[in-house]
């Protein structure tokens, strides 16, 4: 494992969620997407009692794979097209950002606007998720 030379100011971007120390007693959660300033406090409470840091795998994306097995976090501010919803394989966030958008739209009293925002919606975030439900009553013909 290679040591990182972040210093407090630097910033890092995750690309999955996970939950980040403040504090010794405190993390707080962060979302795909979340750009994060560097710490001093941050840097302390990443290390164990080896001295060792999960800020040591900024660039070691090898070590991120073998540790969480995917890429979780980079340096640098968060790319604009790396949402919390749009995760490659995500469905749910994808499904759940697509409800809070039409639920936003619907809020919307001119009929008008309140179509285009669907619309646009749809247009961004897939077809809608649709569940149907086939059963078959007893002396149905199948």
């Amino acid at each position: 494992m290679t040591k990182t030379d972040l210093q407090p100011g630097d910033l890092i971007h995750f690309l999955s969620a996970m939950s980040v120390a403040v504090s010794p007693d405190y993390g707080v959660p962060v979302q795909r997407g979340a750009t994060v300033e560097v710490t001093k406090e941050i840097i302390e409470a990443s290390l164990d009692r080896n001295g060792n840091s999960w800020l040591d795998l900024v660039d070691d994306e090898g070590a991120q794979v073998a540790r969480y097995g995917q890429v979780t976090f980079r340096r640098g501010q968060c790319p604009e097209d790396v949402l919390w919803w749009n995760a490659p394989g995500d469905d749910a966030s994808r499904g759940l950002a697509h409800v809070k958008a039409v639920e936003a739209a619907r809020e919307i009293s001119d009929p008008i606007e309140r179509r285009l925002a669907v619309a646009k919606a749809d247009e961004t975030f897939g077809p809608r998720m649709t569940s149907r439900s086939l059963g078959y009553l007893p002396g149905d013909k199948v």
